[in-house]
Order: structure tokens, then C-alpha cells, then sequence
């Protein structure tokens, strides 16, 4: 009796299912919302105490170093159809996410003021260009059917940074 030539064929398509390409893209803009929107915005509440404490801020300095985020990423969405028009969307949000680094870096080297609110800004303006923008753009062109479930997941990322 002859064997079927196909056989190899039938059994790895039944057995070998592949996860789709895309679903590493979620992920993977899933970890660029938890870098940019995560832990610039839902983190730093757990460690303005510390620095009100450490540093002797007053409670509207305090406050104003999560405004000044947010005036800076309110300019950077107004920004982010330009920026994204010269640069390609990978690039555009690999500077993006470095530009978030950086903030965090001026985080760390802060002792005055001034200096909080040029991180502030810094990490603000990372956020407005690497957030949920630029992640809806590459998930829009990586998802048909799931792209609700798809965009969903990814902006699930912001919590899990409060929670880590």
C-alpha cells in the first residue's frame, strides 16, 4: 500500500499551530506603553513623597512636576504627525523610548527643582511621541479582525507598571 505524500504536510499543520507575527508586535508595543506611559506617569505618585521629603518641596512643587509632564506631552501629540512624517514609525519610537530613558536619567541626577522639571519635561515630551499614538499606528497596520483586543492589551501594559 502506497503512503500518502501529503501526510507530512496534514500532521504539521495539526500539530505545529504557529503564533501569529503580530501577536509579538502587541507585546512588544505593550512594553513600549508600559516604558513610556507606565512608568513616566502611574510610577512617579510612589515616589513624590520620598522626593518631597528628601529634597523639601512643597506640595504645589510637587504637583507641578506631574503638570509640567503633561503640558510637554500634550505638545509632543500636537507635534507627533510631523515628527512621525520625517521619521519612520520603528525609529520614530526607538528615539522615543530613548528620549524617555534619558528623562529618567535627569530623574536620577536631580537635586534642585528646576532640574525635576527639566526631566519632567524631557520624559513628558518621550511619552506624548512614543504613547499610544504610534502604538495604535503599527497595531493598525498589524491587526484586522483582533485590533480592539489588540490595542486593548497594550494599553493594559500602563497598569502593570503601578502594580511592579
Amino acid at each position: 500500500m502506497a503512503k500518502d505524500p501529503y501526510e507530512k504536510l496534514y500532521t504539521r499543520n495539526l500539530f505545529k499551530k504557529r503564533i501569529h507575527y503580530a501577536w509579538a508586535v502587541c507585546f512588544s508595543c505593550a512594553l513600549m506603553f508600559f516604558c513610556t506611559c507606565g512608568l513616566s506617569c502611574n510610577v512617579f505618585g510612589v515616589y513624590s513623597p520620598f522626593i518631597k521629603a528628601d529634597h523639601g518641596f512643597t506640595n504645589a512643587q510637587i504637583s507641578l512636576i506631574g503638570t509640567f509632564r503633561s503640558a510637554f506631552q500634550m505638545v509632543a501629540i500636537t507635534l507627533a504627525a510631523r515628527y512621525y512624517k520625517r521619521l519612520k514609525l520603528r525609529s520614530g519610537m526607538l528615539i522615543a523610548g530613548f528620549t524617555c530613558c534619558l528623562g529618567y536619567v535627569v530623574y536620577g541626577l536631580a537635586n534642585t527643582f528646576p532640574m525635576y522639571l527639566a526631566g519632567s519635561a524631557v520624559v513628558g515630551f518621550g511619552y506624548g511621541l512614543g504613547g499610544m499614538v504610534p502604538i495604535s499606528m503599527v497595531l493598525e497596520r498589524w491587526f484586522y479582525k483582533d485590533r480592539t483586543l489588540a490595542v486593548s492589551m497594550a494599553s493594559a501594559a500602563s497598569g502593570l507598571a503601578t502594580l511592579g
